[in-house]
């Protein structure tokens, strides 16, 4: 099968999507079972990064019923999510895309990368954008998909950390994840 991706702070225009494509889950589904998570012995992530990584985890287990585990910076072939920080070539601040499948189809591996030069170079608080992208990016391998740039919000009138794009004010919104994400896509996955 063919690397599907997410970006967050798309640099390219979604035009007007039909409001339903917000209720689909993002392609590939995880596995489900512990999403257990490292970062990569290539590219880890700094502090601020791995912090926010760290919290971003413990936000997706705080909220649902997915469970997550540290493998620390050494990744397995039981590790779920392997995180970067690396460029994306000016792309996007994060990027999640599946690296092995199980039989079934669903992903058995992500990669999640956070370019951290380029949130330096267009937030006005890059702390609060790596917050939101980590949170992003790992909704993405928990089967959420995006909204905003063209996409219904299924939350309205309220917001989560799956509205696309550069938002680093570091509303509450921006830091969690919304009632509909979690009914209908996590909980229903894990």
């Amino acid at each position: 099968m063919g690397v599907i991706v997410a970006a967050n702070l798309c640099a390219v225009s979604l035009g007007a999507i039909n409001a339903a494509h917000a209720d689909v889950d993002f392609d590939p589904l995880p596995d489900g079972g512990a999403h257990t998570y490292c970062f990569g012995e290539t590219h880890a992530p700094n502090n601020i990064v791995a912090e926010r990584i760290h919290w971003s985890e413990g936000t997706l287990e705080n909220q649902t019923a997915v469970t997550t585990d540290f493998h620390g910076a050494g990744c397995t072939d039981q590790s779920d999510v392997r995180w970067q920080q690396r460029s994306i070539d000016g792309y996007a601040d994060g990027w999640a895309d599946c690296l092995n499948y199980n039989d079934n189809g669903r992903c058995d591996q992500f990669r999640v990368r956070i370019d951290y030069g380029l949130i330096q170079d267009y937030a006005d608080s890059p702390p609060a954008e790596v917050r939101h992208a980590t949170c992003h990016e790992l909704g993405h391998t928990a089967s959420a998909s995006h909204y905003g740039q063209g996409i219904a919000n299924p939350d309205a009138p309220g917001h989560s950390c799956m509205r696309s794009g550069l938002w680093d004010g570091g509303e509450e919104w921006t830091k969690s994840y919304g009632r509909h994400h979690i009914n209908f896509h996590f909980n229903r996955h894990f």
